[in-house]
């Protein structure tokens, strides 16, 4: 029997809301983790799929297995952090929301995080 593909979706916004319907309707499982605890809330109103809701690192933390992929859907001044906790946490396929920096310093430590986790 295959296994279902597992998508880690970070963010609960609107973007967030967008992929989880994408997602839903190709078949794909996903977990949902946001910040704030009404985004989450209205994205579990929006799409039917809990969202949780807190610090990503404790979050991605108490997942019993972290999928291989994600989608980062946070606000643009996190994506680059996000991504590279993500890396770190071992998320080895990434899809990020652009820009994935907000400036040449933020991407080259970007570049230098993927490097250390050694992805490819």
């Amino acid at each position: 029997m295959a296994q279902t593909p597992e998508i880690l979706l970070v963010g609960a916004g609107k973007m967030a809301i967008d992929y989880a319907r994408v997602l839903t309707a190709l078949g794909v499982q996903q977990t949902v983790l946001g910040r704030g605890a009404a985004s989450a809330q209205a994205f579990t109103a929006a799409t039917g799929i809990a969202a949780s809701s807190g610090v990503l690192a404790d979050q991605v933390a108490a997942l019993p297995q972290v999928p291989n992929t994600a989608i980062v859907t946070v606000n643009a001044m996190f994506l680059a952090q996000v991504t590279a906790q993500l890396v770190q946490a071992g998320v080895r396929r990434i899809l990020v929301e652009k820009p994935a920096a907000l400036d040449l310093a933020e991407m080259a430590a970007l570049v230098a995080a993927v490097g250390d986790a050694q992805v490819f």
